[in-house]
């Protein structure tokens, strides 16, 4: 009907995402953060984002190694059993 808003409508999209995967890497969201994300943002604030996502992974990378290296594991003994039987 028109009466809420377009920019509540997708801030709500927005939150009410589904997220699949194992490991989810986000920057340092700001409550600032949340009127930009409904506008075009400037080079500079792209570039923050992306800057803080990077050190946001780099951070996580012995975590993501440890728990992919582990998936691995299992799934070589997954098919090992499987063969097996």
């Amino acid at each position: 009907m028109g009466l809420v808003p377009s920019f509540l409508i997708e801030l709500n999209t927005m939150a009410n995402q589904t997220y699949s995967g194992h490991v989810t890497i986000v920057p340092d969201v700001k409550l600032w953060d949340y009127v930009t994300f409904l506008s075009n943002t400037s080079a500079k604030e792209f570039s923050r984002s992306y800057q803080q996502s990077y050190v946001q992974t780099l951070s996580k990378m012995a975590h993501i190694r440890a728990y992919f290296g582990i998936e691995r594991e299992f799934n070589r003994y997954y098919d090992r059993l499987r063969q097996e039987l």
